[in-house]
C-alpha cells in the first residue's frame, strides 16, 4: 500500500520533469502524497484493522507491521519585510 504511493509520488515528479506536454497534462491536477498524510493514513488503516483482529476476523493487524521513515517537520520561516514585499 505505502509503497503504491511512493511510486505514485515518483511518478507524478518524473513526468513532471520530462518536459512531455501529454505527461505533464497527465499529472497537472495531482499533488504528491506528503510524509505526514501517509503517517494518517496508516494511523487510520490500524484503527480500523484492530477491531477486526480483535472479533478474530484477521489474525494480524498488517497496518501496524509498516514500518515508515521519519517524517522532519519543515523549518518555519520567518516573514521578513522583504518577503513581505515579494
Amino acid at each position: 500500500m505505502f509503497d503504491a504511493i511512493v511510486e505514485h509520488n515518483d511518478v507524478i515528479a518524473e513526468y513532471r520533469a520530462c518536459g512531455d506536454p501529454r505527461k505533464v497534462a497527465a499529472v497537472k491536477w495531482k499533488r504528491p502524497v506528503g510524509p505526514t498524510s501517509i503517517r494518517r493514513i496508516q494511523e487510520t488503516l490500524r484503527a480500523v484493522l484492530g477491531p477486526a483482529v480483535k472479533e478474530d476476523l484477521l489474525t494480524v493487524n498488517v497496518a501496524s507491521l509498516v514500518e515508515l521513515p521519519p517524517a522532519s517537520r519543515p523549518t518555519p520561516k520567518v516573514w521578513t519585510e522583504e518577503r513581505v514585499a515579494r
